[in-house]
C-alpha cells in the first residue's frame, strides 16, 4: 500500500509544472473545450431531451437554427428560433405570439442551448474573462 501511495505522490509531483500555476483565463477556458470534447459541436447538429422537451440545434450557413418540441395538451408545440425571429407551430401551424411571449420563449430556448454546450461558448464574445486572482 506504501508503494502505491508513493507512486502516486511521486507521479502527482511530477505532473505539476510552474506555467500551470497561474494560466490565463483563456487558457483554463481552452483547456476545458479540448478535455470536454465540446469543440466537435462546431458545425454539428446537435439534438437533446432536457426536462421532456426535445432541443435541436441545426448550423446554418450563419449561426444555427435552434429548435424545441414538446407536447402540451396533447398538442405538439414545436419552436424554431433563427437569428432573431421565433416561429412557434401548434400540431404544424404556426400561430402568431405576442412579441413579449416571442422574447420570452426565444430567451428560454437559447440559453438551454447555450448551456448545452459548455464550455465551448465561453469563446464566444460576450465573455468577459477574468482570472480569480485578478478579481482583487
Amino acid at each position: 500500500m506504501r508503494i502505491v501511495f508513493v507512486f502516486f505522490s511521486l507521479l502527482l509531483l511530477f505532473s505539476c509544472n510552474e506555467k500551470e500555476k497561474n494560466p490565463t483565463a483563456q487558457a483554463v477556458i481552452d483547456r476545458s473545450i479540448e478535455v470536454s470534447g465540446t469543440k466537435f459541436f462546431k458545425n454539428k447538429e446537435v439534438s437533446f431531451t432536457f426536462r421532456n422537451k426535445e432541443y435541436t440545434s441545426i448550423p446554418m450557413e450563419k449561426g444555427f437554427e435552434l429548435q424545441r418540441k414538446f407536447i402540451k395538451d396533447s398538442v405538439v408545440v414545436k419552436e424554431v428560433k433563427l437569428k432573431n425571429t421565433l416561429n412557434y407551430f401548434e400540431n404544424s401551424i404556426l400561430v402568431k405570439l405576442a412579441d413579449s411571449l416571442k422574447s420570452s420563449h426565444a430567451n428560454s430556448i437559447n440559453s438551454v442551448h447555450y448551456f448545452s454546450k459548455l464550455p465551448y461558448g465561453l469563446n464566444d464574445s460576450a465573455v468577459q474573462k477574468k482570472c480569480w486572482e485578478k478579481l482583487y
